[in-house]
């Protein structure tokens, strides 16, 4: 018998009855719990790790083809670098196999003091390679 054949035969209990209050809500118990096992969790990966599972699968490589793919990339590659980190091979296995999340970026704000509320965009002087601030004027077109 599989798990979908026992979350049935359980569900049939319920649904004619054939318990009181209390086993009722013992078999409503075990099923909650039956249906969560064998789910598999879903690991979380850096965006730059699903990317490449993504292209992967685009080209239609299998898991191996994978790995064999990160083997061949430079020792200083971003992928090669956070593949061969302790447990993250086990860790992109299950994420291709078994789905991930992405890793939110981290994200800061930055508060200049004495720069005018109004002066909205950071720029770059290409001539002088200094930063300033500048307010942000729409062009109209004519």
């Amino acid at each position: 018998m599989n798990r979908q054949e026992l979350i049935k035969k359980y569900e049939e209990i319920l649904i004619n009855g054939k318990s009181d209050f209390k086993s009722a809500h013992i078999y409503q118990t075990f099923l909650r719990e039956l249906r969560q096992l064998n789910e598999p969790q879903k690991v979380t990966i850096p965006q730059f790790v699903a990317d490449y599972i993504k292209d992967a699968k685009y080209y239609e490589w299998d898991l191996d083809d994978a790995f064999d793919h990160i083997v061949e990339e430079s020792e200083g590659s971003e992928i090669s670098e956070w593949f061969y980190t302790l447990g993250n091979v086990d860790v992109f296995a299950r994420a291709w196999l078994d789905g991930y999340t992405v890793e939110k970026e981290k994200r800061y704000r930055v508060k200049a003091k004495g720069v005018y509320h109004h002066s909205s965009v950071l720029k770059l002087d290409s001539i002088t390679g200094k930063w300033f601030f500048l307010f942000e004027v729409e062009e109209v077109e004519e």
